[in-house]
């Protein structure tokens, strides 16, 4: 059998960032499986050296604990480091005629390898312990501050809220006196500022608390029709503030979606795709989307890729997007065309540029295909039964011929040059295997009742 071209990647752990930049995400969303080695515990750091002694046929106990303790604070677990410090603290043993090696042999070993940079290093998850000690109480002395902020800040708001109510009344009275005074000098107007005197004191005895920002709107009318008649110095008046209002803005999931939307549930983009395949699922059945799928005689897939792939594919797909807040929206892709794409969420259906659209599309993607009868696997050689029949009988049909196939055909040399022909002229990986993406062209090409990327496209 031949097999597609596999690539391991090994490297140290910068390769996790450069891999997590945004111009490789193509290739990051390719690669399948992952695995890190992390930095050993200071239990596995003991029987890793117990381990090398016995290999060498050393079964004594050479390393004192405390030893094994400031060895692994000075290198932080890592087996490079682990390997150089004990070969020099067991040469140093050696030079000074020691059967056992103690913490301060692994602390000159140390400054004699490692010189200046004699500390642990960091580790994959984070700083030494030391270090980490440091951060987590600079962490709490923050949170304390902002805690503190916070605190002080609404206290503020709380004295200011209470403010405006003893302004108001401040307010009047102070203006009155003033004026009073200032119409000492003229009787013709004393007798009009006692009555507007009267009138505001009877509004004020009158209100409630509730309607006590009436009252200050009657009040600073009165005070207004007063400057006119009798000047009053500006300094002695206080305009009242009013309380802060705050704005709610609305959140959106994406930017392009109006700002009433809701989050579109994964079962319900499920559903919402199903139905693309004119299937309705029971709403009061709770029965999961792969399982319906079964049903029908569909089979349901998750994959990452790309653009291209998706084109190739030429299905409805559930697209998995993430917003700035990486909460998770699905919507269901129903056209890929050029530069654009249509993308229903939960009855919103709109069309947008592919380029923003990848911004929030990390490459995860679910659809559900037909597949042969009694399709498992993909189809090589010497394989048989309904899949390798149906197999021959589609590729035939393509050729405008009417071949009748027996259950028993078996997957051979020739139908393998067939699969390779027909995954070449239809620009596929050319392996003469047929896989879910060879057999979905196969129906695209002859079966019209399936949709397609540009099934929805007149009803959007």
């Amino acid at each position: 059998k031949e097999k597609l071209l596999q690539i391991i990647l090994i490297g140290q752990p910068e390769l996790k960032d450069i891999l997590a930049k945004h111009e490789l995400r193509q290739l990051a969303q390719r690669i399948t499986a992952r695995f890190h080695l992390n930095p050993l515990t200071i239990e596995e750091t003991e029987s890793y050296i117990l381990h090398r002694l016995e290999v060498s046929g050393f079964n004594d106990t050479l390393f004192e604990p405390k030893a094994i303790e400031e060895l692994y604070r000075k290198t932080g677990g890592i087996p490079r480091l682990i390997n150089v410090l004990c070969d020099r603290a067991m040469l140093g043993a050696y030079a000074k005629n020691r059967r056992n090696i103690g913490p301060n042999v692994i602390k000159q070993a140390a400054a004699e390898v490692m010189g200046s940079e004699n500390v642990a290093p960091k580790t994959e998850h984070g700083l030494t312990s030391e270090a980490k000690s440091q951060q987590w109480r600079n962490i709490a002395m923050g949170l304390v501050l902002v805690l503190a902020i916070v605190l002080s800040y609404t206290i503020y708001l709380l004295m200011n809220q209470a403010e405006p109510e003893k302004g108001a009344q401040v307010f009047s009275g102070k203006v009155i006196n003033e004026q009073i005074t200032a119409a000492n000098d003229e009787e013709s107007e004393l007798n009009s500022l006692e009555e507007q005197s009267n009138e505001v004191d009877s509004v004020v005895a009158n209100a409630d608390e509730d309607s006590l920002a009436e009252s200050s709107v009657t009040e600073n009318s009165v005070t207004e029709n007063s400057v006119n008649e009798s000047p009053v110095n500006e300094s002695s008046v206080a305009i009242e503030r009013a309380d802060p209002v705050e704005v709610i803005t609305p959140v959106t999931l994406l930017p392009f979606l109006p700002a009433s939307s809701q989050p579109t549930e994964e079962a319900f983009a499920h559903q919402s795709l199903l139905k693309l395949w004119n299937i309705q699922p029971d709403a009061r059945q709770v029965m999961n989307s792969c399982v319906i799928a079964k049903i029908n005689n569909l089979r349901c897939e998750t994959a990452v890729g790309d653009w291209w792939q998706i084109k190739k594919l030429n299905r409805p797909v559930v697209l998995k997007l993430f917003n700035e807040s990486q909460q998770v929206v699905y919507g269901v892709l129903t056209s890929l065309d050029g530069t654009t794409v249509r993308i229903d969420f939960a009855g919103t259906k709109i069309r947008i540029a592919r380029s923003m659209l990848s911004n929030y599309w990390r490459g995860e993607y679910f659809y559900v295909w037909r597949a042969p009868t009694n399709y498992q696997e993909p189809l090589s050689i010497s394989m048989t039964g309904q899949a390798v029949q149906w197999l021959l009988t589609h590729l035939a049909r393509l050729d405008n011929l009417d071949l009748i196939v027996p259950p028993t055909a078996t997957y051979d040399e020739a139908l393998k040059r067939s699969v390779r022909d027909f995954q070449k002229k239809n620009e596929l990986v050319e392996d003469g295997i047929a896989g879910p993406m060879t057999l979905i062209t196969i129906n695209t090409l002859i079966d019209d009742s399936v949709p397609t990327l540009s099934y929805d496209e007149e009803g959007l």
